[in-house]
């Protein structure tokens, strides 16, 4: 995905798990975070409870990326935290691409088309 996305100009951060994502946040916010459910220290699903308590993080588009086969419960979890859900491997370069861009549509940063 990072290899896409730079390939299509845009600029990428990357962390090793939800909680240096958090702290990278507090330090520069991004204009999208591409989310794997699957992390170490703290899950995906947790990591957004922990985004989506801070108010000026609210908006924050976040696309979820994930090669979990998701339940009904889990799609409830993320409904109104997630702009969308990709199964990994599932999608060409091409709608992965499309997906990021309309994801980043919603915002409304003003920012430009970079993201994490």
């Amino acid at each position: 995905m990072r290899r896409q996305l730079e390939g299509a100009q845009w600029t990428v951060g990357e962390d090793g798990n939800g909680k240096e994502a958090l702290e990278r946040i507090r330090e520069e916010r991004p204009d999208l975070i591409l989310l794997d459910l699957m992390m170490p220290e703290m899950d995906g699903f947790e990591f957004l409870l922990e985004l989506r308590r801070i108010d000026a993080w609210r908006d924050i588009p976040v696309v979820v990326v994930s090669a979990k086969d998701l339940t009904e419960e889990d799609r409830r979890r993320l409904s109104g935290n997630a702009e969308s859900i990709l199964q990994k491997g599932a999608c060409t370069r091409q709608e992965f691409l499309e997906q990021v861009r309309n994801a980043l549509a919603h915002c409304s940063t003003g920012q430009g088309e970079s993201g994490r």
